[in-house]
């Protein structure tokens, strides 16, 4: 499959994990977000929401992780950042993602 087949299914297949999350199924979307990003590792929303799942399931250094991934592929994205700053225990470090969205 090419790229642009495999574009539009991660597409569908990270909409079907948000509404898994949502719904407070975060195992569920957790292994629906593993998939998607199997399928497009370079999108961000895919890293992202995994980074969110992993966090609901207090998977903390993971989602950290996750979080990383998401914004180094989503360099005008603000979210993954944002989660960063948040989760980052050096308060300068934190500060360096805020002000990378601020910028």
């Amino acid at each position: 499959v090419d790229a642009r087949g495999v574009r539009p299914v991660a597409g569908r297949q990270r909409r079907v994990c948000e509404k898994a999350g949502k719904a407070g199924l975060a195992g569920e979307a957790l292994t629906s977000f593993d998939a998607s990003v199997d399928l497009d590792r370079r999108q961000w929303a895919g890293h992202y929401n995994r980074g969110l799942a992993l966090v609901e399931l207090g998977r903390e250094r993971e989602a950290f992780a996750a979080f990383r991934r998401a914004s180094g592929r989503g360099p005008d994205r603000a979210e993954p950042r944002l989660m960063l700053g948040a989760m980052e225990p050096d308060p300068r470090r934190a500060r360096s993602y805020l002000e990378e969205v601020l910028a």
